[in-house]
């Protein structure tokens, strides 16, 4: 049985990636002819990351940045993947189900770039303000803080 390398984007993969730091090093490889596999190991390894087999497990290490992670099947190669949400040049393992999962890149948007979340911001930043208000305040008339 002969496994077809697909060098075409499809529709699931292009609805995965966006244009953030490894999705968009991931795109334009493909774009450039490459099969999905080959920008995923080509984009992962402009990243530093390194597979190393352990006594127990496989794992990948990122000698430019320090980091560990665990190594998961995604298709027919192993990627690094974590629950770290700031580790952005991985991929995290999003399960459906208890025996199904997916692996997508581990890249993520700030909750304050929506208008509600804008709000949330502005209503944070009021409430600290206010704070230091009122402790200024609280110090210029005296008061004597039990000990």
């Amino acid at each position: 049985m002969s496994l077809s390398v697909s060098t075409k984007l499809t529709q699931s993969q292009s609805n995965m990636i966006n244009s953030t730091k490894l999705s968009g090093s991931i795109r334009l490889l493909m774009e450039d002819g490459k099969s999905y596999e080959e920008a995923v190991a080509e984009t992962l390894e402009n990243e530093g990351w390194e597979m190393v087999e352990t006594e127990h497990s496989l794992e990948f290490h990122n000698y430019k940045t320090k980091q560990v992670a665990a190594a998961t099947a995604h298709g027919n190669i192993y990627v690094p993947t974590t629950q770290d949400p700031f580790m952005v040049n991985a991929f995290r393992v999003v399960s459906d189900g208890h025996l199904c999962y997916s692996v997508e890149p581990n890249e993520w948007t700030s909750v304050y770039d929506s208008r509600n979340g804008n709000r949330l911001l502005k209503n944070i930043v009021y409430r600290e303000k206010r704070t230091i208000k009122r402790n200024k305040r609280k110090g210029r008339l005296n008061y004597s803080s039990p000990q």
